[in-house]
């Protein structure tokens, strides 16, 4: 049985996220434009030198994480020079304005996968004594290019190691998500991005007397997170796979996701969005995933709480 405190977790999520707004540099990390030999694209990047004799290099990579999203990890690439390592981080493609691409076929997770090899080769601050060799460092979906772009041996023979931060491999996270064994807390957690975008729109949560498509109900929070879960993860998350997402339906994405994490224009937000489509294009993401999650999850719910709960609009 889901508890109150797994559910309103979802909501602290989303309070946090509304404040990942990143400084473009931070003092003692110097910021440079990197432009990979045949790329054809310039990455706004930065940099941290190991204070000492280098013992390694380390690339950090960003995921969904906002504008400017590199300085995530400053403190980090400072605490390391401390400890010899060579640090670089880079807003990626579709998050650096002279590597965007007006083309959703422009982020396919090979061509993602690419970028980590062409960025590290031309880094600045990168010590040339270990072969070409890095550590590597990644979060959110930057992790799930990780995972892609050692399953397609674009890393594999450069990496010394791997660290992936919220994102397990691919296998295990589809198993948890969509297996006939699923795990409960990961499916749940996987919906955070239906609260974020209808909380902030001022969505309210339905009263007991107006949950009056649920029997049962056992409390009105979990009335309120069944119709989030039941009305919203249709209609919202597939939103975020058109290549027209932060322009549909009033601008809703835009509105309620893109401004938040520092984006002006919806023009500015859309190629960090077409991440979910390149996953799709790659074969990491199946084309059918939200329909086929939404039913399962929706069918747990409706077990627990016995609510008969609305279908997608």
């Amino acid at each position: 049985m889901l508890d109150l405190q797994r559910m309103t977790s979802l909501l602290v999520l989303a309070a946090a996220l509304a404040d990942a707004v990143y400084p473009a540099c931070q003092a003692g990390v110097t910021c440079v434009p990197v432009t990979p030999a045949g790329t054809g694209l310039t990455f706004d990047c930065a940099y941290v030198e190991a204070i000492g004799e280098a013992r390694g290099n380390v690339y950090h990579m960003h995921g969904n994480d906002g504008k400017q999203a590199k300085a995530m990890f400053f403190d980090t690439m400072l605490q390391l020079a401390t400890r010899n390592y060579n640090s670089v981080s880079c807003d990626g493609r579709g998050y650096s304005p002279r590597a965007s691409p007006p083309d959703p076929s422009a982020y396919n997770y090979d061509k993602l996968a690419a970028d980590i090899i062409a960025i590290v080769d031309a880094a600045p601050g990168f010590s040339k004594n270990f072969g070409g060799k890095f550590h590597l460092v990644t979060h959110d979906q930057g992790a799930r290019i990780a995972w892609h772009s050692i399953a397609k041996n674009i890393t594999r023979q450069r990496l010394l190691s791997f660290t992936s931060l919220s994102i397990p491999h691919s296998d295990v996270f589809s198993d948890a998500l969509l297996s006939d064994h699923p795990d409960p807390d990961q499916q749940l957690a996987a919906q955070y991005v239906c609260p974020f975008i209808m909380l902030r729109s001022g969505y309210l949560p339905p009263t007991t007397q107006s949950c009056a498509w649920c029997s049962h109900v056992k409390s009105v929070t979990v009335c309120f997170f069944v119709y989030l879960f039941s009305r919203c993860c249709c209609r919202y998350v597939r939103m975020l796979v058109l290549p027209n997402s932060t322009t549909v339906q009033g601008e809703v994405i835009f509105h309620n996701v893109c401004k938040s994490y520092g984006w002006e224009t919806p023009a500015s937000c859309q190629p960090s969005l077409w991440y979910y489509n390149g996953a799709i294009d790659a074969g990491r993401i199946r084309e059918d995933y939200v329909s086929d999650l939404h039913t399962r999850v929706q069918l747990y719910y409706e077990r627990d709480f016995v609510c008969v709960c609305n279908t997608c609009e």
